[in-house]
């Protein structure tokens, strides 16, 4: 025994290896479970059945005697960390010679009262022991503080704090003991509460604080369900709930002259134990994945347990599907999380992954929905993933909807498609978002967020398509928000390059954005398609904010970019169509179209630019302008046509220009026409058309330069009641300039020019020809102008003729344009 030594330092050192020991002994406990309880038959006959089924026992039998020894073990390590404390006390009583004389005097003079009384004259009441649940000693009578309580020992109530004499502050009450950890399939224990803060001095004196109270068990995990030869195999059990979290302890009393103690924080609710494993079958069906357990819900002052895990789906011919994750609810300042969905069973057909749980909260915490399960594999067909879990934050918090989970996939059939993102909602001044979709060979929708506070709502992202499939991403999930806050449609779902279908590999459309409240709408951006590209989503504003369409996908093959999005504005703000997307090989995307039915701007969106390889750019969204709205009377914006998208190389054209219409007192402005300035062959967009059926100008886009220039746009003033010298003019675009090659390439015609009011009508000028490049080279002929129309001959103009390009030194100059002629209407 000379060899044996006890410390506070080397108990507490103890305690903590035994304790690490217990975790790494639990981990491998769990890891082993699934294999070891759900034993395949080596073949498919009686005997296999019958020796995989025994070893499956053993294995059950083995994780019910170590959830036993788990329980002894935790209450060896408490006690040793009890001794520890102890001991330290006692050490740090005896290290100092001055307190040794203190405590001699000290010793002579509470003599008397210890005896009468049970407590000292003077001095501090002895703290409880830590896991014995013990009260803290009485203060000196005259002169001392109250002794804590001591901690509870599992799922049990702290000790209450010692009271104070005349002078002195009340003790702390002692913490809750933790929940036990429920048995297979049972809800985890109750948090102990915390102890009851000790009296403060009755003359002076502070109450001591509430213990807190103790975090509610984790749920048992689910019973693995029965494996057969046959059939169908038993489901894995539901995995318990979490235990409720301890009440904190009321704070201590006090004197007029003190302040009562603080009540102490409740203790956190247990998270759901994880659902079971699906049983396995030869030669049926796997056994469905046990739910997870519902965490415990929280409130105010300590948090939700999480949701547990499903359990995952059992193989066989069809595989099981994978459980359920579980739900959180908080009701105080704590985050809920949802529990992850269980994996489908793998199979000849796979099974569907697992839903993930809900989370909801209803103060300021946030709520996170869970994950999906994925989809199990199978030889003939892959499970599809779980749908994400839905989360819903009814106070002040975030909500973040679960991931979908991806689809089957890695074996030598067909691949499982994506579960959907969960969806969102908040009805505070928190944001939402919604999750995104899973991948599979048609990815899934994201998740839809809806804001009904002041927060932002942003659509989750689709999910991706790959492999073996229509290979199609999914659309992006739609946003709402009804207050202050922006709504952000969701981002599409690539397409990604691995096999695929003929022409299906897509990418999926951007999601669209809804602003109820004075908030912008914003279209989520179409997914990237190998083949064809998603489009830009769709965006709607009714307060003061604007709408802004989502831009389209970009195309890596021969096939054109994706359509701007939309934009709708009812509002005062205004509204943008989405941009085309780019394109790699071929043709660029058009733009969206943009109308404003209140009292802003409404601007097209810009066509996407063409590669070498494409036919041409994209053409530019349309804009219109109303001349009234409902919900915001007016119509005094101006209204902008995109302009087409640039091209480049051969044979190929720039987009046309947007046309623009406006029916109110603004402007119209058609958009210009894409340039091509490098291709022998190409041209260049026609301007947009301007027309106005109100009050204000009308203006033609101007054409595109090419080896032929683009066109002008035409411009038309509609309205009789326009007036002259200034609002009520009409001007047609200038032609596109002739490139410079060989042979000078030939300008574009001006755009005419029709008012049927007051006004001026001008046509646009020819767009002047190239210059040749070569000796013999001729020169480019010029566009001519634009004639122009108007009810008074005098108030019309036509436009000026473009310059013939110079020749070379043994080549002819380009003839000029001739000007554009007039006439009234």
């Amino acid at each position: 025994m000379s060899q044996v030594i006890a410390g506070p330092g080397a108990l507490a050192s103890a305690a903590a290896n035994l304790e690490h020991i217990a975790a790494v002994m639990y981990a491998a406990d769990q890891a082993a479970a699934a294999p070891t309880t759900t034993v395949l038959a080596a073949a498919n006959d009686e005997v296999s059945a019958a020796i995989a089924l025994l070893f499956a026992d053993h294995a059950r039998a083995y994780q019910s005697l170590s959830g036993r020894l788990a329980g002894f073990h935790a209450d060896f390590v408490q006690t040793l960390r009890a001794s520890a404390s102890a001991y330290a006390l006692a050490e740090a009583a005896n290290t100092s010679p001055l307190q040794l004389v203190e405590q001699t005097v000290l010793g002579v003079i509470n003599a008397p009262t210890n005896v009468l009384l049970g407590r000292p004259l003077i001095g501090n009441g002895v703290n409880g022991a830590a896991g014995t649940g013990a009260d803290g000693g009485a203060g000196g009578i005259l002169w001392g503080n109250g002794g804590n309580g001591g901690s509870g020992a599992s799922g049990q109530t702290g000790g209450r704090g010692g009271d104070a004499g005349l002078f002195g502050n009340g003790g702390v009450g002692g913490a809750g003991g933790a929940g036990a950890k429920g048995a297979s399939g049972a809800s985890g224990g109750a948090g102990g509460a915390g102890g009851a803060g000790g009296r403060g001095g009755l003359v002076f004196g502070n109450g001591g604080a509430g213990g807190a109270g103790g975090t509610g068990g984790t749920g048992g995990l689910g019973i693995a369900g029965t494996n057969v030869a046959s059939g169908i195999a038993g489901a894995g059990g539901n995995g318990g709930d979490g235990g409720p979290g301890g009440q904190g302890g009321a704070g201590g009393a006090a004197s007029a002259f003190g302040q009562v103690g603080t009540a102490g924080v409740s203790g956190s609710g247990g998270d759901g134990g994880a659902g079971g494993t699906g049983g396995n079958s030869i030669a049926g069906t796997g056994g469905a994945g046990g739910n997870g357990g519902n965490g415990f819900a929280g409130s105010s002052g300590h948090n939700a347990g999480a949701g547990g895990a499903g359990g995952d789906g059992g193989s066989g011919v069809t595989g099981g599907n994978g459980g359920a994750g579980g739900k959180a609810v908080d009701s105080g300042s704590g985050i809920a999380v949802g529990g992850a969905g269980g994996r489908g069973g793998a199979g000849t057909i796979g099974g569907n992954g697992g839903e993930g749980g809900a989370a909801i909260t209803y103060e300021t915490g946030d709520a996170i929905g869970g994950t999906g399960g994925e989809g199990g594999l199978g030889t003939g067909a892959s499970g599809s993933g779980g749908v994400g879990g839905e989360a819903v934050a009814n106070g002040d918090g975030t909500a973040t909807g679960g991931a979908g989970g991806n689809g089957g996939s890695g074996g030598t059939g067909t691949y499982g498609n994506g579960g959907n993102g969960g969806k969102a909602t908040t009805l505070g001044n928190g944001d939402a978002v919604g999750g995104a979709g899973g991948f599979g060979p048609i990815g899934a929708h994201g998740g839809d967020a809806t804001a009904n506070g002041n927060g932002n709502a942003t659509g989750g992202a689709g999910g991706g398509g790959y492999n073996y499939g229509k290979h199609t991403g999914g659309t992006g999930g739609n946003a709402y928000s009804h207050g202050a806050g922006n709504a952000t449609g969701g981002v599409g779902g690539n397409s990604l390059i691995l096999g695929g279908i003929g022409s299906d590999r897509a990418g999926g459309n951007g999601g669209d954005g809804y602003a109820y409240g004075n908030g912008h709408a914003t279209g989520g951006r179409g997914g990237n398609g190998y083949n064809w590209a998603g489009n830009g989503g769709t965006a709607y504003a009714y307060g003061k904010g604007n709408a802004n369409g989502g831009t389209g996908g970009k195309s890596n093959t021969y096939f054109p970019g994706g359509r701007g999005g939309d934009a709708y504005n009812y509002g005062t703000g205004d509204a943008t169509g989405g941009n085309g997307g780019a394109q790699g090989i071929y043709d660029g995307g058009d733009g969206g179209d943009a109308y404003n039915y209140g009292t802003g701007d409404a601007f097209g969106g810009h066509g996407g630019a063409a590669s070498s390889g494409g036919v041409r750019g994209g053409h530019g969204g349309n804009a219109t302008v109303a001349a009234d709205s409902s919900l915001a009377p007016g119509g005094h914006g101006v209204a902008v046509g995109g302009s087409g998208g640039d091209a480049t190389g051969n044979s190929t054209e720039g987009g046309n220009g947007g046309n623009a219409y406006n029916a109110g007192t603004g402007d119209a402005t058609g958009g210009n026409g894409g340039s091509n300035m490098s291709g022998s062959n190409s041209r260049g967009g026609s301007g947009g058309q301007g027309v106005n059926l109100g009050t204000g100008n009308a203006t033609g886009g101007d054409g595109g330069g090419g080896m032929t220039g683009g066109i002008g746009g035409k411009a038309t003033v509609m309205n009789a009641a326009a007036t002259g010298g200034g609002p009520g003019n009409a001007t047609g675009g200038d032609g596109g300039v002739g490139r410079d090659g060989t042979n000078g390439g030939s300008g574009g015609g001006g755009g005419a020019a029709v008012t049927l009011g007051t006004g001026y009508a001008t046509g646009g000028d020819g767009g002047n020809g190239g210059k040749a490049g070569s000796i013999t080279g001729n020169g480019g002929k010029g566009g001519n102008g634009g004639n122009a129309s108007a009810p008074d001959l005098t108030h019309a103009t036509g436009g000026k003729g473009g310059s013939g390009g110079i020749g070379g030194p043994s080549g002819a100059p380009g003839t000029d344009g001739s000007n554009g002629q007039t006439s009234t209407t």
